[in-house]
Order: structure tokens, then sequence, then C-alpha cells
């Protein structure tokens, strides 16, 4: 353990990056142990909790779990067990964990490919809804209204504060819906998505590319104009949730050379 004016690591500057970072990982029993799996299921268990608080013991059981099955695993090269291990000769043990290095940074590669790849995917996405938002035409962009509605907090009822959004197609945006209670300001984390087709929009108090209940709203041929969906529901549990939403869409407004283009010349 170390002390508070101790320095365990140097941050800096290594490969094609944009600043200064530091680099983080888990060993268990001196063996590498691939972090993200570790991120991925800690991030599962605390949407799931949020979801099902009553399952939290349960799901702090399977991380540990987990943890004491990844600190099964051998820590010697190739998958071997100690006793495999020990029963080669140095030279064997030398070339084994040659093998081991070589695919260990193979496996780093690739990983590294995929993160660039999704990288760019995100890139050319953002660049994509930029695009939209300058250059908008009809439908390319909408507002969503909270006109009014309540948030189901901890068992209490708060009433959202009412506000609107401007979502573009395609884009996922989370928003921080203002509640009244009482004198004070409390917020309601909101997940957003217009689809990229135009057809409908999603509304989650999760991360949408999760399987979790959500409002959709279908466009329904009038958002030119304005559509309003009363009293709508979305009950995640008893602790958590939004009813009696009431929301209104319609497009906003284009670029002036759309706008002409609908302009009725009278005869």
């Amino acid at each position: 353990m170390g002390s508070s004016d101790e320095a365990i690591r140097l941050s800096g500057n290594f490969g094609r990056v944009t600043g200064s970072h530091l680099h983080f990982g888990f060993t268990i029993l001196e063996y590498t142990v691939n972090t993200l799996d570790f991120v991925n299921k800690i991030n599962a268990i605390f949407w799931r909790t949020r979801l099902k608080k009553k399952s939290l013991l349960q799901y702090i059981l399977y991380l540990f779990m987990a943890l004491f099955f990844a600190g099964c695993l051998s820590k010697y090269p190739m998958g071997l067990s100690k006793e495999q291990w020990l029963q080669l000769s140095q030279q064997e043990q030398l070339k084994l964990t040659k093998q081991q290095q070589m695919l260990d940074h193979e496996i780093a590669l690739k990983r590294e490919k995929q993160r660039e790849l999704a990288l760019e995917i995100e890139l050319k996405k953002q660049q994509r809804i930029d695009a939209l938002y300058q250059n908008a035409t009809i439908g390319d962009t909408i507002v969503l209204n909270f006109e009014s509605g309540y948030a189901i907090n901890s068992k209490q009822k708060l009433p959202i504060i009412p506000q609107g959004v401007i979502l573009a197609r395609g884009e996922t945006k989370e928003i921080d819906l203002q509640l009244q209670r009482g004198r004070q300001i409390r917020t309601q984390r909101v997940y957003l998505h217009y689809r990229n087709d135009g057809t409908q929009v999603e509304i989650a108090l999760s991360p949408l590319n999760q399987r979790i209940n959500k409002i959709v709203l279908l466009n329904s041929g009038k958002w030119r104009y304005g559509t309003k969906y009363q009293n709508q529901k979305l009950e995640v549990s008893k602790y958590s949730g939004l009813s009696r939403l009431n929301l209104s869409i319609r497009y906003h407004e284009a670029t002036l050379k759309d706008r002409e283009r609908y302009i009725i010349i009278p005869r």
C-alpha cells in the first residue's frame, strides 16, 4: 500500500493520441486479465441494480464469483498448470514464454484495431450529425418538448419542469430533466434517440443499447405541424420511472432554402 505522496505511475503521450494519459490493468496471481471484461461486467451490474434494487446482493455475488474464477486461471504461459510447467526444461519454458508473448502481442494489436475502428465509426457518426445541424432540411432535426409529467425517484413523484431538446436523425442524446421538489431542483437522467429513418423517437432511463423498457413515439406524419403525446408512462420499477408524461414533437426550423420550397404561391 503506497503513501498519499508517493508517485505510482507517470502519465504521458505514446502512439496516436491527442493528450497525456495513463493506462491501467488487472493482474490476478501474476496473470494479466483483460480489464475490459471487468469494466463491462461492473457496468452491466450497475445498470441492472439500478433497475432492480432488490437484486443488488445477487449481482454482487456474481461479481465475486467472476473474480474468483478469474483468479483460478493459470498464471503460466499457454494455460499450463503449475505441475505441467515444472515438468518442462528451461529451454522449453523459454520457448513457451516467447509464444505466449507473441500471442499476447497479436491479441493486443487486434484489440487496438477494434478500438480504432470503433472510434472511426463514432467520429463519422458525429460528423454526419454535425452536418445535419448545419444544413438541416425538413425532418432532419426535431424539437422534443417535455411539457408536464412526473418522475418517480425512490417512491417520490416529482413534477417535471417543462423543457425542450433538439435531436438530429440518428442521434442519441443524454439530458437531465429538471424536477421540482419544494424549493429544490432535482434532476433525472434520460436517454433519447431519434431513429435515422425518422420513424420514431425513443425515451429511456438507461442507455438505449440495452434491452430495457422505453417509451416509443411513432411519427404520426404530422410532426411538421406538431404532434402531442399524452399520458405516456415508463415503469422501470416501483422506485424508478416516468408517469403521466405529456410530450410534443415538431420538426425543427429548417433552412431558408427549404422553407421557400414549401411556400404556396397564390394564382
